[in-house]
């Protein structure tokens, strides 16, 4: 019991901030969400969810999200995976370029967006391509390329020091047996670390999450072309409308899914940390 209160006192503060900040929030935002309206405050049910469900654009948004959001943190987990392979030989030699890569995560969208403009022209990638099919998903592509310039670095991080922290014994041990470095790399390695590659991903994925900031700045409005049509665009058209209930509808479903994905990737990467 003494032990009980020992972490109590300390973590009270913490457990309250989360409540007042985030859960309260939440479950006022999960009862609006079945309410008509915020004026009226007739209860429907589930109507508001159905009548979303069956919005074009909602529905665009969220395909839009999860091909970027998927596209994104897979590539930059395997770019990261194949720096460190490239990089692991030479230890410690190269460091000033690990710290110039990471550098990139903390600088300001807005103070480079400009410079990324001149590289991918937004009157090209923004009007100059097709509206519909495969070819209209190149929009993506500025998204894709500032996402990856920025986020590489801290993925590519935590891959590499994971990678270094492996006992020297267990490689070379593997080393004797006739082991190559690809396949010490692909069979020891990777395996020892995949809970570490399965938290890289979860990081990715959720800054993936925050790419409406860079489309934004780079398309400079809120009905950019159909293939970077994100949630956030939904979100914040509907705000202006004053859509509120299906903002809240909109929210909840977000949160949800969003809740599912993490929680897989939380339980394959315990289990794939327990076999290996």
């Amino acid at each position: 019991m003494n032990r009980f209160r020992k972490w109590l006192l300390p973590c009270a503060p913490g457990f309250f901030g989360f409540f007042f900040i985030y859960l309260m929030p939440f479950a006022l935002t999960v009862r609006y969400s079945l309410l008509s309206d915020l004026f009226s405050r007739e209860f429907v049910g589930m109507e508001n969810y159905l009548k979303l469900s069956g919005n074009p654009y909602f529905r665009l948004a969220m395909k839009n999200v999860l091909i970027f959001s998927g596209m994104a943190s897979v590539l930059t987990l395997v770019l990261s995976i194949l720096l460190s392979y490239l990089l692991l030989p030479h230890g410690n030699r190269y460091v000033l370029l690990r710290a110039v890569m990471v550098a990139p995560f903390f600088i300001p969208s807005s103070a480079v967006i400009r410079a990324w403009g001149r590289i991918f022209p937004p009157a090209f990638y923004g009007y100059g391509l097709p509206d519909a099919g495969l070819g209209s998903y190149l929009a993506q592509l500025p998204l894709l390329v500032i996402f990856l310039w920025k986020n590489l670095g801290f993925c590519f991080l935590i891959t590499y020091l994971s990678l270094q922290g492996i006992p020297r014994e267990v490689i070379e041990a593997a080393q004797v047996d006739g082991a190559g470095r690809g396949r010490t790399f692909r069979d020891i390695r990777l395996k020892m670390i995949v809970s570490n590659l399965y938290f890289a991903l979860l990081l990715v994925f959720v800054s993936s999450l925050s790419v409406y900031r860079e489309s934004m700045l780079y398309y400079n409005t809120q009905y950019p072309p159909n293939a970077v049509y994100l949630l956030q665009n939904f979100m914040n058209n509907h705000f202006e409308k004053m859509n509120y209930e299906n903002l809240a509808a909109a929210s909840v479903l977000f949160v949800g899914g969003i809740s599912v994905l993490v929680i897989l990737l939380f339980g394959l990467g315990g289990r794939e940390g327990k076999t290996s």
